[in-house]
């Protein structure tokens, strides 16, 4: 949940100091930036603003609402990179350009998987699940960056080099950390390590890691 706070809160005793307000998100999780415009009947500009959201649902919900008066921009999804706490921690900023959700179908909450401009990113659970994923949100641009990704065996093949670089993502910068993940053997490579998988296998780390972009954008 995101708190705001007035910066005299912060940096001033005098309580009638206004000034702009800082926006803090409790619990480092991601989050949706979302572009807001309103216009009068007669099509002028009012203003700009920006909305803040972190829940995937109430997300879907509000980009989805038909109004004449309000246009949403663009979306970036926020991620949280690394262990809160630590001196690693830090946040990825991405146009989103689509996401699925994943529903277990069981009471517990959907997963979502989300393509963006500059690659995927992929709740863990999803690996775990036996489910369709369904698009629940596309860009008004996303056929063109859809049609513009060249899924070619070169780009695949420069996915496997982000994969070191993606396992010292996922733990902080720890390189000890990481190629010890890379040298685990994982059920969903067939108990193959990261680092022993071959080209062909490089979709199934992506999902396992929770990067799968071919199930996004198809």
């Amino acid at each position: 949940m995101f708190e705001t706070t007035a910066v005299h809160q912060l940096l001033s005793d005098h309580q009638d100091f206004q000034a702009w307000k800082i926006v803090m998100l409790n619990s480092p999780c991601p989050w949706f930036y979302v572009t807001v415009s309103d216009y009068s009947s007669d099509g002028g500009h009012l203003r700009t603003w920006m909305m803040l959201i972190t829940d995937p649902l109430i997300f879907r919900r509000v980009i989805h609402l038909k109004s004449e008066s309000t246009k949403y921009g663009h979306v970036y999804l926020m991620m949280p990179v690394g262990e809160p706490g630590s001196e690693h921690m830090t946040w990825e900023h991405c146009r989103l350009v689509a996401m699925k959700e994943f529903d277990p179908d069981n009471g517990d909450d959907s997963a979502y998987a989300y393509l963006t401009a500059d690659g995927a990113w992929e709740d863990a659970r999803v690996a775990e699940m036996n489910v369709e994923g369904r698009m629940v949100y596309k860009s008004p641009d996303y056929d063109e960056q859809v049609a513009a990704a060249d899924v070619t065996d070169e780009y695949i093949a420069s996915l496997a080099r982000q994969v070191f670089t993606i396992a010292c993502e996922l733990h902080g910068g720890d390189m000890r950390a990481a190629a010890a993940w890379l040298q685990t053997p994982m059920s969903a490579l067939g108990n193959l390590a990261p680092i022993d998988i071959t080209e062909d296998d490089l979709p199934r780390l992506m999902s396992a890691i929770g990067k799968e972009i071919r199930d996004i954008i198809m």
